[in-house]
């Protein structure tokens, strides 16, 4: 459910043989919607500035490193696939790019204007030390992500302020 999410070849390659459009069968880590670490840390962070709490635990040291990649570059990566020729089985589709979740976590804080401590709960598992895709290949077709990190977390946390009354009844 989390980590990689691969798009199975069979509808690609059906595509491929009816319309002659070409296929990849596509891996994408940690969209920015999908991941369970982008809403938690939305979720806390809201959470603490609303109620005026001093400080919000997070789990693990905030040493490990994770990619990122908004669902709308996600979706203009496969359109691109789609549409474009090249002779790739399977491609990466993400950023390139890390960060520190310990980073992540100062950013979310940042759009979501919660002003406390962040402490790190060590006794709890970090979990993998890092998640990078090579995306070499895709950009040597061409193809960017266009939504940087700080404007998809706050893109998202726009949609949680607008939408939290309706998620909590």
């Amino acid at each position: 459910r989390l980590g990689v999410h691969r798009v199975t070849p069979e509808p690609a390659r059906l595509m491929q043989r009816l319309r002659g459009l070409p296929h990849a069968r596509q891996v994408v880590r940690n969209l920015r919607l999908k991941p369970h670490v982008v809403p938690a840390l939305i979720r806390k962070f809201h959470e603490a500035k609303v109620s005026g709490a001093p400080s919000v635990t997070l789990w693990g040291t905030g040493i490990p490193r994770r990619e990122f990649l908004y669902i709308d570059d996600m979706a203009s990566a496969c359109v691109f696939l789609m549409t474009t020729e090249h002779n790739f089985d399977l491609i990466n589709i993400g950023t390139g790019t890390d960060i520190a979740i310990k980073d992540f976590a100062e950013l979310v804080k940042k759009i979501t204007g919660f002003t406390g401590r962040i402490e790190w709960d060590a006794t709890k598992p970090d979990g993998m030390p890092r998640k990078l895709l090579d995306v070499g290949k895709l950009h040597s077709l061409g193809w960017q992500h266009k939504i940087s990190l700080e404007e998809g977390v706050e893109k998202i946390y726009d949609f949680f302020r607008k939408n939290i009354a309706t998620a909590q009844s």
